[in-house]
């Protein structure tokens, strides 16, 4: 079983350690025609998050309906137990990119440009929009707003790496500005698996190498185009966590291989590659853990500015 190392003696492209975040930014209420808004960046990752309602349903499509290029995701969230109605949650996605012109050079290159950016919106769309969603029903108290519609929509200015807990990161701000009532908050981090480049070795030795986990990645890390230290990023993992102050624990989680991972570690009875897992049990616990050690940061983070993490 390969072993997990998470200090490192050596310095990531950035100047920061292993366990060391980014950055990070905020501001508030950037938008008045909403009930809460939030900038938020970490590094160069900065999403725009909105809140729209409580408000009462449409007849017809909803709030839920995809318009305005965006991508949309909603759930109508009901207790089944009882048949109490509780309000309808829609989450929306939208990259900045997609509004952008594309570069000249062509009809060739901008159909390729326009592609690109699609599908980056299509998959992105995918993985983030079930996990803002999630997150948000875990912390907002849908039960005391019937038949109603809260909309969030989140626009992704800037993708450096990490997105997804920036999203969920920036949507909890807006919801905290919003005042609406919230039965705790959470925050995101992002966790990185990695390992040295393929080499000559042997599939066993290849096992062996010691994977090494890094906080908060960087988009070149994550695509492998210039790796530090000759390591290349298996996974991505993101790791939502309540705040401790009111019990804490995790909400939800989300693994994204990466393109450039290395193929399956695992070989068949004839020696043929066969599918793995992309990360260990014992792998993903040591993930959890260091995202739960660092979650205490962006708690401290968002308290110091003067934000009510404590309802």
């Amino acid at each position: 079983m390969a072993a997990v190392e998470t200090a490192p003696p050596y310095v990531r492209k950035d100047g920061r350690q292993a366990t060391e975040l980014r950055s990070k930014q905020i501001k508030l209420s950037e938008l008045y025609h909403c009930s809460g808004s939030c900038l938020y960046s970490q590094g160069s990752s900065s999403v725009l998050a909105a809140i729209h309602g409580p408000s009462q349903q449409q007849q017809g499509g909803g709030a839920g309906s995809q318009q305005n290029n965006h991508t949309a995701y909603t759930s109508d969230h009901r207790c089944c137990a009882s048949g109490e109605e509780r309000c309808e949650v829609v989450v929306r996605l939208q990259h900045a990119a997609a509004n952008r012109s594309a570069p000249a050079g062509g009809a060739e290159k901008l159909l390729h440009a326009q592609k690109e950016k699609s599908t980056r919106h299509r998959v992105d769309a995918q993985e983030l929009l079930p996990l803002v969603h999630n997150s948000v029903l875990s912390v907002f108290m849908t039960e005391l707003f019937p038949r109603q519609v809260l909309t969030v929509d989140v626009f992704i200015l800037e993708t450096d790496g990490s997105v997804a807990s920036v999203c969920v990161n920036s949507v909890m701000a807006a919801l905290l500005d919003s005042g609406l009532p919230c039965r705790t908050t959470v925050a995101a981090v992002s966790v990185s698996v990695m390992l040295p480049p393929p080499s000559a070795a042997s599939l066993q030795q290849q096992q062996q190498q010691e994977m090494v986990l890094w906080l908060d990645t960087t988009a070149e890390e994550e695509s492998g185009a210039s790796p530090a230290a000759g390591f290349h990023t298996v996974c991505v993992g993101t790791f939502i966590f309540a705040n401790p102050n009111s019990g804490g624990g995790l909400v939800g989680s989300h693994l994204k291989p990466t393109t450039t991972c290395y193929p399956p570690l695992t070989t068949s009875a004839n020696g043929s590659a066969a599918a793995a897992p992309v990360v260990s049990t014992d792998v993903f616990l040591s993930m959890l853990q260091l995202a739960e050690k660092a979650s205490p940061l962006l708690f401290q983070f968002f308290r110091n500015c003067n934000e009510p993490l404590e309802q």
